[in-house]
Formats: C-alpha cells, sequence, structure tokens
C-alpha cells in the first residue's frame, strides 16, 4: 500500500498543477469566438429568446444576413458572464478528470488512478478549451451519460443491453440539441438508436452460439458501424439542399479530401497527442483486441459512431466554410484546424 500510495503522490501533484494551469490561462485568456458569441446571446435583452440581434453569425460573400436570427444550440442559463463560463467550463473538465480516473481495483471497490485524469489536465488542447470557455468538457459530460451504465457488474443480459443502448441515444440526444440540431434530428437521431440496437440484440440472441458471431467482435461491428454512418452521411448530404451537410452535395471530392484530413486531426493530433492520451488508449485497446461479448461490442460501436461523426460534422463543415469564405480547402483546414478538439466528446467512454 505504501508503495502503491508513492507512485499516486506524483500524479496527485501533477493533477493538482494542472488545475493551477488551467485556472491562470482561463485568467489570462480572452473569450473564443463561439463562447463570445453565446455571451453576448445571453445577456441581449432586445427580444425574447436566444437570438443574436446583429444576424446571422454566418457569412456570406462580404456580409451577414441582415435582421435579428435565432441562436442553434443550448446556452447554460447561468452562462452571464465571462468569469462563469470559463469557471463553467475548467469545473467541467475536472469533473471530467476525476470521471476517466476511477477504476475498478476489485468486484466491488473502486479506486482513483489520477495518472489519465493528471494527463487531462495537463494537454494543452483541453487547456485551450476551457481557458476560452468553450463547451468542450460539457459535452464531454453528457456524453459520458452513456457509459454511465458500465459499471463494477455488466453482464450480456437482454434488459442491462438494453438499459446501455437507452442511455447513449439519450447521450447523442443532447449533445445534438446542445450543438443545435433541430428537434426532428435530434429525435431522429435518437429513435435510430435505439432501433438498431434492438435489432442488434434480437439477431444475437437468435444465433445458436452467439460468442463466436461477428455481431459480438467488437473491432468488425465498429469499423461496421462507421462505415454505415459515413455511407448514410455521404447520401444525405448528396441530396441535401440547406445546412453544413448541403456541401457534401455541392463538393464532394472536397468533402471526401477533408474527410481524411479531419481523421487525422481528430484522432491523432488532438485526441492522442493533444490529450496526452496515446499510451492510455494503446494499452487499454490492445488488452480488448481478444474480447468478445455484447457488452464490448456495445461500447466499441458507441466510440467509433460517435468519432466517425465528429470527423464527418467536422469535413462537412470545412467545406461549407471553404465555399462560403471562396478559399482554398487547405486554407480553410489550417483556420480551422482547432475543429480536432471536438473529439473529446469520447475522454469518458475511452
Amino acid at each position: 500500500m505504501e508503495d502503491d500510495g508513492g507512485r499516486r503522490r506524483p500524479w496527485l501533484a501533477l493533477f493538482l498543477l494542472g488545475l493551477a494551469l488551467h485556472a491562470y490561462a482561463a485568467y489570462n485568456s480572452d473569450l473564443g469566438l463561439d463562447a463570445h458569441v453565446r455571451l453576448n446571446v445571453i445577456n441581449d435583452n432586445s427580444a425574447d429568446g436566444a437570438d443574436a440581434p446583429w444576424g446571422s453569425p454566418r457569412i456570406s460573400g462580404d456580409a451577414s444576413q441582415p435582421g435579428a436570427s435565432a441562436f442553434d444550440g443550448y446556452i447554460p442559463p447561468w452562462n452571464t458572464s465571462e468569469f462563469l463560463m470559463k469557471t463553467t467550463a475548467v469545473l467541467a473538465l475536472v469533473v471530467v478528470a476525476l470521471l476517466v480516473s476511477i477504476n475498478s481495483s476489485q468486484s466491488t471497490t473502486y479506486r482513483l488512478d489520477l495518472t489519465w485524469g493528471a494527463l487531462l489536465l495537463l494537454s494543452p488542447v483541453l487547456m485551450f478549451s476551457t481557458s476560452r470557455g468553450y463547451d468542450e468538457a460539457s459535452l464531454a459530460l453528457l456524453m459520458g451519460l452513456g457509459v454511465a451504465g458500465f459499471g463494477r457488474k455488466v453482464s450480456d443480459e437482454r434488459a442491462q443491453l438494453r438499459m446501455h443502448s437507452v442511455l447513449m441515444a439519450t447521450s447523442l440526444l443532447f449533445v445534438l440539441g446542445w450543438k443545435g440540431f433541430n428537434i426532428l434530428t435530434c429525435f431522429s437521431v435518437w429513435f435510430a438508436a435505439l432501433a438498431l440496437a434492438e435489432g442488434w440484440m434480437a439477431m444475437i440472441h437468435r444465433q445458436s452460439s452467439p460468442s463466436s458471431s461477428w455481431l459480438v467482435h467488437p473491432w468488425k461491428m465498429g469499423a461496421f458501424a462507421s462505415a454505415c454512418l459515413f455511407f448514410g452521411v455521404f447520401i444525405v448530404g448528396l441530396f441535401s439542399s440547406s445546412g453544413t451537410f448541403s456541401a457534401i452535395g455541392e463538393r464532394p471530392v472536397h468533402f471526401l479530401v477533408a474527410t481524411v484530413f479531419a481523421l487525422i486531426d481528430t484522432v491523432v493530433l488532438y485526441l492522442l497527442l493533444g490529450c496526452l492520451l496515446w499510451p492510455m488508449v494503446i494499452r487499454r485497446w490492445r488488452s480488448l483486441s481478444e474480447v468478445r461479448g455484447p457488452v464490448h461490442t456495445m461500447l466499441v460501436v458507441y466510440i467509433f459512431t460517435v468519432l466517425t461523426g465528429v470527423v464527418l460534422y467536422i469535413a462537412a463543415l470545412w467545406t461549407f466554410e471553404s465555399s462560403l469564405w471562396g478559399v482554398g480547402l487547405p486554407e480553410t483546414m489550417i483556420v480551422l484546424g482547432n475543429n480536432g478538439r471536438y473529439a473529446t466528446l469520447v475522454l469518458i467512454p475511452l
């Protein structure tokens, strides 16, 4: 126990150092553009509701759209000042860091291993996000709701699998709503996730030897789910006439190129390197290479589909903004490269 305590003390010191650095960075940084817009929207009293009286922040040509426009997205009602926005961001990240530090040491007890939490607090990516009042940590907490049922005792019983599917679908619903997707899209995704999960569970339980099926192979199902999501989004984008994903139909080749770079930007640059997680993730996921079963498959599919959705959204956003600004895709990807921080959604499920 003494050796274990001695091993944990340096990580506790690094955890506290990271917290101090976040406080220092928040004190000395200005709000980010998105946070600045949200702050002005919530403090505007010229109209009821979350309206942007200056018009849409989307620039098309030489000017934004005239007149007030509704603000898409959720703004916490207490975020009425720069201090409160930054405080919310930092506190949310501290909660995320503590949650990822909880490990099950035995079948009935938990212990706090601050290694991963300290790495997150020392991450320059998350320091950039919280010091500018961005929502990444809060969104990571919402996405973590999807794995709230993965406690000490997990089983392959259908009732527990259904509970996981409801939590995961609800997490997606909350995150999409926070980001400003319309209510029809949010509930369509929620219903589709539940329907697909029910169909998957029904197929598993109909098989005579489900443990040997590819349906409970985490990596195969994760890759399959990601591929299905990619083709689904691509087809929908081809026929969309408005919104960010309409850029897919207008510039499909640009979107495909942007997807490759968005994958590198999110998973490699921001998640593995920027969040300092590559040693932890590689070790943890390598141990899962031979694992089979519905529970592990559901977790891997959840992570894969969320990451794929983030990559596709960023690729569509880059393509869309490139068209609006009238500049090349490479320049747009450089300017908006920090969108890769959206991959922090999966910090808790990882």
